[in-house]
């Protein structure tokens, strides 16, 4: 089979993806929701919503060896058999089932994002990777962003259950789609590079810092919107989700394409763009206000991603990218941990104080940007 960005193998792999994030993310606004009517308080639900992640983090650092033994469709799939417990949990009405469930979301979650993203890397050449993470991430975010839009609307007017047989579907469809993936041997690792070593490396574990400080304000907005809308009485803020993707997907067409601004400085930039997104919404009363927060939020979000990934891979060897980007992921999940777990404290604060809170995390960024980015290449050992 030629390894091509156009191989059926990468487009059934991209399909599939889609499909089972959509799983989760059909359920993110609605699960504070249902705690909430369960009789949760926003400390717990923010506590319960985080475990997603925390388990997810889990995964991501140790799946890319599962993959490189056992092949990453094989683990796809199973992930995908393994979803199919998720909604049992939902019979007990309990929160601490809801918690285990988060914890299993999190585990198949990650697991399938890792092995679908081994898979990507092993079905395209070397010189075309660059675009094929692309267009990957593009589809990705548009699957985390529409399908918070759809679970709101279908819980809205019918209910948790239909959101549930939603998911199943999805999932079936998933295993239709990796029933027709060829399994491909994985490339070989470079054994000359420890993993303690790559993530010592500044250009590393620096980019790792500002992604937390970055998604630190994502898990804080995806956990306790749906609870700060119905709070002010905002109808309609499902559509944030679907706004601020439209916004992500164009910025990230456009900020590919840029040469004025040096990494580091469309980062800076992006930066203080989140800064002013989050601090808006944290005075937010009205659906308009809401949506324009969307939109500067998206535009900052889609820049500083992308950004950060290109530093990271620009200064690691070939035989040291799947470490780094490995630790610079997990990072992803212990910034979105964190925000969920913040997000919580409008339990004991109002949403302003919290939410404006939440808006200086990423100035750290900036400062971190400024003062410890430092180019610097990663070496095998000799």
């Amino acid at each position: 089979m030629p390894k091509t960005v156009l191989s059926k193998n990468y487009y059934l792999t991209l399909i599939a993806t889609a499909l089972f994030t959509s799983t989760y993310y059909l359920l993110l606004p609605v699960l504070p929701l249902h705690m909430q009517a369960m009789g949760g308080t926003n400390f717990n639900i923010g506590l319960i919503m985080g475990l997603f992640s925390a388990s997810s983090l889990v995964l991501r650092m140790t799946m890319g060896k599962a993959c490189d033994r056992i092949g990453p469709v094989k683990i796809m799939q199973w992930t995908v058999y393994a979803f199919f417990l998720t909604p049992l949990f939902y019979l007990g009405d309990s929160l601490l089932l809801l918690g285990a469930d988060q914890l299993l979301y999190g585990f198949t979650i990650g697991s399938f994002t890792v092995s679908s993203a081994t898979l990507v890397t092993i079905s395209v050449e070397k010189e075309q990777m660059a675009q094929a993470i692309g267009i990957q991430s593009i589809a990705l975010i548009a699957a985390k962003g529409f399908a918070p839009t759809i679970g709101s609307f279908i819980y809205a007017h019918f209910g948790l259950i239909p959101v549930l047989a939603l998911t199943c579907l999805l999932a079936l469809a998933t295993l239709g789609v990796t029933s027709r993936l060829e399994e491909l041997p994985p490339a070989a690792p470079d054994s000359g590079i420890s993993f303690l070593k790559v993530i010592s490396y500044r250009m590393v574990w620096a980019p790792s810092i500002i992604l937390i400080t970055t998604t630190f304000t994502f898990g804080n907005i995806m956990t306790m919107l749906p609870l700060l809308a119905v709070e002010r009485g905002i109808d309609g803020y499902g559509w944030f989700f679907t706004i601020n993707t439209l916004a992500v997907i164009c910025t990230r067409l456009i900020t590919g394409r840029q040469e004025k601004l040096s990494l580091e400085r469309l980062i800076i930039f992006s930066l203080v763009i989140i800064f002013i997104a989050v601090a808006i919404l944290a005075l937010a009363y009205s659906f308009q206000v809401l949506a324009f927060s969307a939109i500067i939020y998206g535009l900052g979000y889609g820049a500083v991603y992308p950004a950060l990934s290109a530093i990271v891979v620009n200064n690691a060897s070939a035989g040291s990218r799947g470490a780094a980007l490995g630790f610079f992921t997990a990072a992803f999940d212990i910034g979105v941990s964190l925000g969920s777990v913040w997000g919580g404290m409008s339990e004991f604060l109002n949403f302003t104080f919290v939410y404006f809170l939440a808006s200086l995390v990423p100035l750290l960024g900036v400062l971190c940007c400024a003062f410890l980015m430092k180019r610097e290449k990663i070496e095998a050992e000799t």
